[in-house]
């Protein structure tokens, strides 16, 4: 049986469930085991929980890049299939590592050695449901309203967003997904704290945390800034 919780209203309690940097396939860095014991663990409790949300080195089309050249779609499919043991007991909500292969030093003109980030996003968007903005700001979440290109990763006019940033309140709180990748056009080898968010993702980031007045505010990003 599958079922999974709606937003929660203010002052009603939740649980949350929360993983990150499983390396698939990475080498020595790849636990197939260890992730299963995990997966079992929190399977057994999800219907206990609201949401999960994954951050991200998740797909490592990046540091891995011949496995996603060889098998994109299989790669997605397998994640897939493997977040279906907990996401049909409650809603699955991904940010991004450094490691995935979306961000804005990978494009095909200055790397060619790797698959096309938005080649990435492309078949990340046929297996998973990412958040869109809303239109008139009255939806569940408030996103990001860049665009890929004007036919969308998926060749329909209505699927052109990024997707890659976004918040959504719960209860007494807010969250927030944010991507220090994709608009940071020049990679800075051993220099973390030059990944940036882009002017507009940071003012909408300003902006979303000002208009919010959930008691709790939680900000998610697989890097720091």
């Amino acid at each position: 049986d599958y079922s999974f919780s709606t937003c929660k209203q203010a002052g009603e309690s939740f649980k949350v469930l929360m993983m990150t940097d499983t390396h698939y396939g990475d080498g020595d860095d790849w636990h197939e085991d260890r992730l299963d014991q995990g997966l079992n663990s929190m399977a057994a409790i999800v219907d206990q929980h609201d949401f999960l949300i994954d951050m991200g080195d998740t797909f490592m089309c990046e540091k891995v890049p011949q496995m996603c050249q060889q098998d994109l779609e299989g790669v997605h499919q397998w994640w897939f299939n493997t977040f279906a043991r907990l996401a049909g007991n409650a809603p699955l909500f991904l940010g991004i590592g450094n490691h995935d292969g979306l961000a804005g030093y990978l494009m095909k003109e200055k790397n060619s050695g790797l698959v096309e980030p938005l080649t990435v996003l492309e078949a990340k968007k046929r297996f998973f449901a990412l958040p869109n903005p809303s239109e008139d700001d009255t939806g569940f979440y408030t996103a990001n309203s860049d665009s890929t290109s004007p036919t969308g990763t998926s060749g329909s006019p209505d699927d052109t967003y990024l997707q890659n940033y976004y918040a959504w309140q719960w209860g007494d709180a807010l969250f927030v997904v944010l991507d220090p990748f994709w608009y940071t056009t020049e990679l800075a080898p051993d220099d973390g704290w030059r990944f940036t968010l882009g002017a507009d993702q940071h003012t909408w980031l300003v902006q979303t945390m000002q208009a919010s007045t959930a008691t709790f505010k939680f900000v998610y990003m697989h890097n720091h800034l």
